[in-house]
């Protein structure tokens, strides 16, 4: 009985907003960033009817302006991204949000060559990921409140800010050159190989463009730094050929922002050789409005030479001095 009518407080509770929809217009509800995977499909099954636009990817797309999105694009976006999402977690909860929202018309989605050649990896409750959450099921949705972590205040954001992480981190000082050396002397030193790349997904990501011929979808590939970008060029290389198989879907339009070197070159504007400013997702959305850097069968070769720059670069050319690696990472010397 008791267990029963904690329960019910906590659906009425309902922190997550499971099951109603209680905020105005232009906010949303938002737990611990830890939480996205509890949260977005609550935010999707309750608040999508909003919406007619999707964000989804990793922390990479998590600093999109949704106003932004509406001036330059037309669209009305709701940021569902998740950090370290892998491909199967994002193709669920893109399958879940169209179930939901048929009136979902665009989709922006960062992809990267890990997600490409990634193996196949059901999300499951083993690997933390609330399954329960993805069905018709209403009823199991309550699991999500068996447990502490959400005896707490219900939480909400203005929708512009949802995962915004940027101004946090640069509050922080994370975005100085003392912070990007710290993963930055790691990657410099780094000797292994890449591993072969076995798995290629293209067909998974195919086949939800081809469900969807009416919705259309900005594919992109993150301007991460260029020195990770020498690191795992060959990956890039491989990566870019079969994102390129995506043009197959007229629906479909990709963009390599790997191309983006005002921004991939400039250390000043990452927090650690991965993470861009909040002006990188900015100068993305302008580039989906202008089609810069947008992959064709004709540029193709471009794209794939400019990868193979990265690689043949000097640290030098990326900003990075000898004074650098004596002051940041003495031990690598």
């Amino acid at each position: 009985m008791q267990v029963l009518l904690v329960i019910l407080v906590l659906v009425v509770h309902d922190p997550m907003h499971l099951f109603r929809a209680t905020l105005p217009d232009g906010k949303l509800p938002q737990l611990e960033m830890t939480q996205q995977r509890f949260q977005n499909p609550a935010i999707a099954k309750t608040y999508g009817f909003r919406y007619n636009a999707i964000i989804i990817g990793t922390s990479m797309a998590e600093n999109f302006s949704s106003s932004e999105i509406k001036s330059k694009l037309g669209a009305r976006a709701m940021n569902l991204a998740m950090s370290g999402a892998k491909l199967d977690e994002m193709l669920l909860l893109l399958s879940y949000t169209f179930s939901k929202n048929p009136q979902i018309k665009t989709v922006i989605w960062g992809i990267q060559p890990d997600h490409i050649f990634a193996k196949k990896e059901e999300p499951s409750e083993e690997n933390s990921f609330p399954t329960y959450l993805y069905n018709d099921n209403m009823l199991d949705d309550i699991l999500a409140y068996v447990g502490k972590r959400f005896f707490l205040k219900p939480q909400s954001v203005a929708e512009d800010h949802l995962w915004n992480w940027y101004d946090v981190y640069k509050d922080m000082g994370h975005f100085t050159r003392s912070h990007y050396f710290e993963t930055a002397c790691t990657l410099i030193a780094e000797t292994k190989k890449t591993k072969p790349l076995f798995e290629n997904r293209i067909p998974a990501i195919s086949k939800i463009l081809a469900a969807h011929p009416d919705i259309t979808f900005y594919i992109f590939i993150p301007p991460r730094s260029a020195l990770l970008l020498k690191k795992y060029a060959d990956k890039y290389y491989a990566g870019i050929i079969a994102f390129s198989k995506l043009l197959n879907h007229p629906n479909a339009r990709l963009f390599d922002f790997t191309q983006m070197r005002t921004l991939t070159m400039d250390i000043s504007r990452y927090k650690d050789v991965g993470h861009y400013d909040a002006m990188g997702n900015s100068e993305m959305v302008s580039a989906f409005a202008s089609d810069s850097f947008r992959l064709t069968q004709k540029n193709i070769p471009r794209s794939l030479q400019n990868i193979l720059k990265y690689k043949q670069a000097t640290l030098a050319e990326f900003g990075i001095t000898k004074e650098d690696i004596a002051k940041y990472c003495p031990s690598h010397q």
